[in-house]
């Protein structure tokens, strides 16, 4: 495989292109505001309200399989 001289310029310029957008992404990166204290505290409450939805949802819909309360009295 021969290596000409178009194809080394154009790699060069496409690693060139890429340095300069990873020095731009760690640029934003270290920008970017972190997220203050409380906003992680509701974004921990809501997960774990989240968690416990779905697992009482859960939970009733295996409730519901099985005969409702008023049902085993009046059968």
């Amino acid at each position: 495989m021969y290596l000409y001289q178009q194809d080394i310029v154009m790699r060069r310029e496409q690693y060139q292109d890429l340095l300069r957008q990873a020095k731009l992404e760690r640029l934003i990166r270290v920008a970017r505001p972190r997220p203050a204290a409380s906003v992680r505290l509701h974004r921990k409450a809501a997960r774990w309200l989240g968690a416990r939805l779905v697992s009482w949802g859960q939970n009733l819909l295996q409730t519901q399989e099985t005969p409702a309360h008023s049902e085993q009295l009046a059968g």
